[in-house]
């Protein structure tokens, strides 16, 4: 049984949901349809047995949640709340959500966790951890499409491993528990540091799609006018080399919990080179002051270089969580 949840570029949570996953088989989910129709995948005990839909298997109150599920699952105020990823005002909630680009598109993140039961509760609720799993059995793949208008692009789920974690320890969902973190979500957090390859002039652009760690823990929107305060780190922390080793330029986008880096600056020739980005900042609540928040970085270059994914070594699944932009 796995936890879907949402989240804005703000850390905000904005719709979550079940899937029962059949052993070895897989549930497709479309980002598109989710925002556009208000469909999810649909699971669980209405399947026809022995499908691969079909859990085989009963979880803790789930018979509250199915077999209720009928497209579209996300109305009414559901979607205002979702839609609220595009960083506009939405009326049911009396704010935003997400940065105003003012482009439409909605932007944020995803994250699918193992479960023993059916809730309603969002991560950020700290006895979120009594339905966590610590397996690493969940795997999946991220596909974008019509990138640039004219290419897709498919990479892996971003994977992060099951262990055992004490008070204290930094761990991936430990931040929401109001600066006394208890290891019982039992996942690793992820690296705060990454190399990557980069490619720019007329042999493409790399552009990096990116995840950090914040420390919002409400699911109430703000007041559009006064957004919270960014992320520290950006873009002192963001350092681009030729291959000669020249230094270049970053150009970033606003320094939330989700966004995208495209760069320049970097000479056309050779059109390569290195990005070193360090994500981390102190600001994640945490009562050791040198726990570096965590974060996770994909590349993607022009389709004439061809895509290139960057993974800094973490390599069992458990949960994920990747980049979005859907334009509504």
């Amino acid at each position: 049984l796995a936890k879907v949840t949402v989240w804005s570029d703000h850390g905000i949570p904005l719709v979550d949901f079940n899937v029962y996953l059949h052993p070895a088989t897989t549930v497709a989910m479309d980002l598109g349809e989710m925002f556009c129709e208000g469909n999810i995948p649909i699971t669980g005990p209405t399947q026809p047995p022995g499908s691969v839909e079909d859990p085989g298997a009963d979880f803790m109150d789930c018979e509250f949640f199915f077999p209720f599920f009928v497209n579209p699952v996300i109305a009414g105020t559901a979607m205002d709340r979702l839609r609220g990823a595009t960083g506009t005002l939405r009326a049911s909630q009396g704010g935003c959500a997400g940065h105003a680009y003012g482009d439409g598109i909605a932007r944020g993140s995803v994250t699918i966790d193992l479960v023993a039961q059916c809730t309603v509760r969002f991560p950020i609720d700290p006895d979120y951890d009594n339905e966590l799993v610590a397996a690493d059995v969940l795997t999946g793949t991220v596909t974008y499409t019509g990138l640039g208008g004219s290419y897709d692009l498919a990479a892996p789920a971003v994977p992060v491993r099951a262990g055992a974690f004490g008070p204290g320890e930094h761990t991936f969902y430990g931040r929401y528990h109001g600066g006394a973190p208890s290891g019982a979500d039992s996942r690793s957090p992820l690296p705060s540091r990454f190399l990557s390859p980069l490619v720019t002039g007329a042999a493409g652009t790399t552009t990096l799609v990116y995840w950090r760690e914040g420390s919002v823990a409400s699911q109430a929107f703000f007041n559009c006018a006064t957004p919270p305060a960014p992320l520290g780190g950006l873009p002192d922390n963001v350092k681009l080399f030729d291959v000669a080793g020249a230094p270049g330029t970053a150009t970033v986008a606003p320094p939330l919990q989700a966004g995208l880096f495209r760069w320049t600056g970097i000479p056309p020739t050779p059109p390569l080179g290195v990005a070193d980005i360090d994500l981390s900042h102190g600001d994640i609540n945490y009562p050791d002051p040198d726990v570096a928040a965590q974060a996770w970085v994909m590349t993607i270059n022009d389709p004439s270089v061809g895509p290139v994914r960057f993974d800094p070594g973490t390599e069992a699944t458990g949960i994920f969580r990747s980049g979005f932009e859907e334009p509504l």
